[in-house]
């Protein structure tokens, strides 16, 4: 019988500051497989998260997976606040148990879904078959009610990777959006949105009435930073 991959602790070290992260070389994940190659992820975002937070800021992570971007944060940000959302089980699980191997005091992991309201519902897109249980029943919440309840008054960089559940986390976020300097760094799903009964053009339009700004992070054109 061959036993299945377990997850494995892998030490990074950027830009001076060390954080380790839980990976598992088996996942179906590619930021999984790359961490466990001692890749960077992303290296266009983790560069920008890198450049715009300073040691005390309040960071969210929308989509946290297995926690790259929070570790990232918790790291760089030793007198900060990190707020990680992340309503898969298993790499819930995977995230909470690599705060504690670093031994991160200024990291909340949630386990739900950035949304409009707080309820339930199930992943879709792509989320939903990487599920142990396709069609898996997830808690979703607003973040501007998760912020409050939190003690959290303001907010320095927000990053989103939902599976197109984007528009939906924004309009739950209005207070956030109005904090001045905020910037907001989303992977765009103009497909995955459709399931929602949403378009791209529902996110733009709302974040230009908040004035924001948006441009390309990277060439492929889904991740977009919004600023001031």
């Amino acid at each position: 019988m061959i036993c299945p991959a377990q997850p494995r602790l892998i030490t990074f070290t950027l830009k001076g500051k060390t954080f380790k992260i839980y990976s598992n070389p088996a996942s179906a994940q590619v930021c999984q497989q790359d961490i466990c190659r001692g890749e960077t992820w992303e290296p266009w975002l983790t560069e920008y998260i890198l450049d715009k937070l300073g040691p005390d800021a309040v960071f969210i992570d929308g989509g946290a997976s297995v926690g790259w971007f929070t570790l990232l944060a918790a790291a760089h940000c030793p007198q900060g606040r990190i707020i990680a959302f992340e309503p898969h089980t298993q790499r819930h699980r995977m995230l909470v148990s690599s705060v504690a191997a670093n031994g991160f005091t200024n990291v909340a992991s949630i386990r739900a879904a950035l949304s409009d309201m707080e309820g339930h519902t199930t992943l879709g897109g792509r989320a939903d078959a990487q599920m142990g249980k396709p069609g898996e029943e997830i808690h979703t919440v607003r973040l501007d009610e998760t912020l409050k309840i939190l003690g959290i008054d303001h907010v320095d960089l927000v990053k989103m990777d939902i599976e197109g559940a984007e528009v939906r986390a924004l309009q739950g976020m209005d207070k956030t959006l109005r904090t001045p300097d905020v910037k907001m760094a989303i992977e765009v799903h103009p497909v995955l949105m459709a399931r929602y009964g949403d378009a791209s053009a529902d996110l733009y339009k709302l974040m230009e009435s908040h004035g924001f700004r948006s441009r390309n992070l990277h060439s492929n054109g889904r991740y977009k930073v919004f600023e001031k």
